[in-house]
């Protein structure tokens, strides 16, 4: 099988499994107890916390396990919105569903919201955001990178004109971590999650630059803080920081074999139909995340096809794309519904060979009945 859809959810690295595996076989005490093996969770939980802290530049105690980036979101949108005292929130249209679902939520109770759209490429300027800030604004959320073109938009210059504005900058850092260089440590928020860079689904984690901008958001313990209720993940949190590990190690020369793969598959995207185009393409991106608007074909039916081949990909954001409805991020973008359906996400990581996607193109090819 030929996995392209490491967006979705990536391969974990096999000494996370093990990891994992000691620790639920050898450390399954309740972190909240007072013996022993309470302690021995306890510890494990602490030096997660502090590896994640040291790669990310921050403090441990700026960091908050959750069950995943879209708890995380949630977190971040509706505790700063309704502790901060004003009323009105900036979102970047091509959001991560559960950000936008967060918004929706306190739009209902009486939020204010304003939606930039990108340009054609998928960026988003600080100066339409300056432009878009008013007095009772409150909250800032553009992502570092999207999950469906891999577009980069521009920490740095947000983070410093929320700062200068005084508002608050929740950033979705989940497909840039361990991925690319860009500065996740000068938001107020940021949003991560470990099954995106070869650790475990169900575990995340909230990155607060002063944990008084946020209250708990679920009740019933002490756990992470004080500010989150529940028995801590203490395997998932060591597959996290472990994950992260490894994934740093390797980051910059897989940077750069992924730049080097993108490329020359998107030459023969292009080589195969001079319609095909990339959705995205004059924009600052993030090897490994490739998205292409198909002239004659549905997405939809593109990857059913492919998938009968033995190959993995993906129409749009794996949380949406079973409900047919075309990408919000790239109508977002200008593109058209038909345009839009008939695009279709590649994305891929560590495993990913060039044979593979050779292999990938070579089947595209028989599908749009190029011969061979």
């Amino acid at each position: 099988m030929i996995y392209l859809d490491y967006a979705a959810s990536s391969p974990p690295y096999p000494q996370v499994v093990e990891k994992m595996r000691d620790i639920m076989c050898t450390s399954y005490g309740n972190a909240s107890g007072i013996h022993p093996m309470a302690e021995k969770s306890r510890l494990i939980i602490r030096q997660s916390r502090r590896t994640l802290a040291e790669l990310l530049e921050v403090q441990p105690q700026q960091v908050f396990f959750t069950s995943g980036a879209t708890e995380a979101n949630n977190w971040a949108v509706k505790s700063a919105m309704a502790a901060g005292g004003k009323r009105h929130m900036i979102i970047f249209a091509p959001e991560h569903s559960s950000v936008i679902a967060a918004a929706r939520y306190m739009e209902a109770r009486g939020f204010e919201l304003t939606w930039l759209r990108p340009d054609g490429d998928g960026l988003l300027s600080s100066e339409t955001v300056e432009r878009a800030i008013r007095p009772d604004t409150g909250l800032l959320c553009v992502q570092a990178v999207n999950n469906e073109t891999g577009v980069m938009q521009d920490v740095e210059a947000m983070a410093q004109l929320a700062r200068k504005k005084g508002i608050l900058y929740h950033c979705d850092g989940v497909q840039s971590f361990a991925h690319c260089q860009q500065p996740l440590k000068l938001p107020d928020f940021v949003s991560l999650s470990a099954h995106k860079l070869g650790g475990p689904a169900g575990v995340g984690a909230l990155i607060v630059r002063r944990p008084d901008l946020i209250s708990p958001f679920i009740h019933g313990g002490g756990q992470e803080l004080g500010y989150r209720a529940g028995t801590e993940n203490t395997a998932g949190a060591a597959g996290f920081a472990t994950a992260a590990e490894l994934a740093f190690e390797e980051k910059e020369r897989e940077q750069t074999r992924l730049e080097r793969l993108s490329a020359q598959f998107v030459s023969a995207m292009k080589a195969l139909d001079e319609r095909i185009r990339l959705n995205g393409e004059n924009a600052p991106r993030r090897a490994g995340i490739l998205n292409f608007f198909f002239p004659q074909i549905s997405g939809e039916e593109l990857v059913l096809r492919l998938a009968r081949a033995d190959i993995c990909a993906s129409p749009g954001a794996a949380c949406a794309s079973r409900d047919g409805a075309p990408s919000h991020v790239l109508m977002a973008m200008g593109l058209s519904k038909e345009a839009a359906g008939n695009s279709v996400r590649f994305s891929f990581g560590r495993l990913t060979t060039e044979e593979e996607l050779k292999e990938t193109v070579n089947v595209i090819r028989k599908i749009l009945g190029k011969g061979e």
